[in-house]
């Protein structure tokens, strides 16, 4: 599980918890609850998961009774397969 900040299309900061279903060094697969729109930026800051920066959302799909959405990081988010990732946490290609 990891914490998600972003704003929602009225411009109002949320937080949201979000089950990590993919993870790699440029981005990360998130299941959460709440649709968030393509193009949005979101902030996560888990040292302990190795999953730190500002990512843009690349894709949010309805699946399964939840939202899977797709993160990139523009500068990499942090994650090596070194760090402890969780047991729904794997690298593609893994």
């Amino acid at each position: 599980m990891i914490r998600i900040l972003w704003e929602d299309s009225d411009g109002r900061e949320r937080v949201s918890n979000a089950m990590i279903v993919n993870a790699s060094a440029n981005g990360v697969k998130l299941r959460l609850d709440e649709k968030i729109s393509v193009r949005s930026y979101v902030a996560c800051n888990d040292v302990s998961l190795g999953i730190v920066g500002r990512a843009s959302v690349r894709y949010c799909v309805f699946s399964k009774g939840k939202y899977e959405i797709g993160l990139e990081f523009g500068s990499g988010s942090g994650f090596s397969k070194g760090k402890p990732s969780g047991p729904k946490a794997t690298l593609k290609g893994d």
